[in-house]
């Protein structure tokens, strides 16, 4: 619509443009007329709205008034220099050009400022009128657009608060955008992680409750053998196999937190350059204790350095459960050789009791 008015628009402007050459063109042919004394008729041209004839004089190189328009003044008109300027005239602003002919007579030419102005706001309000009736309706396809745009986000805000802690269920996607669907992957990926941690929450607490279960009561019943004991010897007893029941627990609980903290570094388990033979060495170092507690001669064999790929700390924990197992369950005086052998890329690790 813009374009087709501001066509419109310079379309009427040039129209003005050849009315007033036409005008112009009028004054010099009845100026000729009349010095070749031929017949002047009255003008026939009619007067177009975006016509803006300016005034001119033309004066001779003695000062005489050769030529002008009929609105022109008899006296000069104030503009002395040649080019453009502002001038003041009979209480108005005109723009006025001078210029020199060929044949040297002066020529200044001056129309009002007012008539550009009027032009200016005219074409300046042809172009504007499109422009206010179109902002209102762009402004009410863009808050429409924009609302029909946030629907899903609010679906999936909804989606998301009406669940409780437990409701893990993966979002259905099809229903997000394209450019917010990257963020339903993600919490759908979120979801599965925090269901993988219920459930092994959900199964570490299990077996926590079954192999607790039975040691528990095993230390109840020693606790009521001590309370029921009629001698010293027997309290002695009692006592003793209670110690021994608390350290078998206590072992159970450490064996279940073993449990609890391989269980999740599964899923994120990497795999790097290891090395075996000093991972071995601080562990046979760290239980040197326990088996000298035992009389047990606990030996490491390990001619040189050994590498492999696996995880450093799955692998100590799996080196100590093996070792303690070996010095625990082993009776005093006995001797528990781990040996580190075999090629580089191939190593071969064994506990021998």
């Amino acid at each position: 619509a813009t374009y087709l008015l501001a066509k419109r628009q310079v379309s009427a402007i040039f129209d003005g443009k050849l009315a007033e050459v036409g005008r112009l063109l009028s004054v010099t042919v009845a100026h000729e007329a009349r010095e070749k004394d031929l017949d002047v008729f009255g003008e026939e041209l009619i007067k177009h709205r975006y016509e803006y004839v300016p005034i001119f004089q033309v004066w001779s190189l003695s000062g005489q008034l050769l030529l002008r328009t009929p609105d022109a003044p008899l006296l000069p008109i104030p503009h002395q220099a040649e080019g453009y300027a502002d001038i003041a005239m009979n209480g108005e602003t005109w723009r006025a050009l001078a210029i020199r002919a060929s044949t040297g007579q002066r020529i200044v030419l001056a129309h009002r400022t007012t008539e550009r102005d009027a032009l200016v706001r005219s074409i300046i309000a042809k172009i504007v009128f499109p422009q206010l009736l179109a902002l209102p309706l762009a402004t009410l396809l863009i808050c429409w657009g924009v609302e029909r745009g946030l629907v899903p986000l609010q679906w999936l805000t909804r989606e998301i608060t009406s669940r409780d802690e437990y409701a893990l269920d993966h979002l259905d996607l099809n229903r997000l955008p394209v450019e917010v669907r990257g963020l339903g992957e993600e919490l759908n990926a979120m979801f599965s992680r925090l269901q993988d941690a219920l459930e092994r929450y959900n199964r570490f607490t299990s077996d926590a409750a079954h192999e607790l279960r039975s040691p528990l009561a095993g230390l109840r019943i020693q606790a009521q053998a001590a309370e029921r004991a009629g001698s010293i010897e027997e309290r002695r007893h009692a006592l003793t196999q209670l110690i021994a029941g608390v350290d078998r627990t206590s072992r159970l609980v450490e064996q279940l937190l073993i449990l609890a903290r391989i269980d999740p570094e599964m899923d994120r388990l990497r795999f790097a350059s290891v090395d075996l033979s000093a991972i071995t060495g601080n562990i046979v170092a760290a239980l040197s204790q326990d088996a000298v507690k035992k009389d047990i001669q606990l030996e490491l064999q390990c001619e040189a350095a050994v590498h492999t790929r696996g995880s450093a700390d799955l692998i100590g924990i799996m080196l100590r459960n093996v070792i303690d197992n070996a010095i625990r369950y082993s009776p005093p005086g006995a001797q528990v050789t781990v040996k580190l052998e075999g090629e580089p890329d191939v190593p071969t690790l064994s506990v021998q009791d």
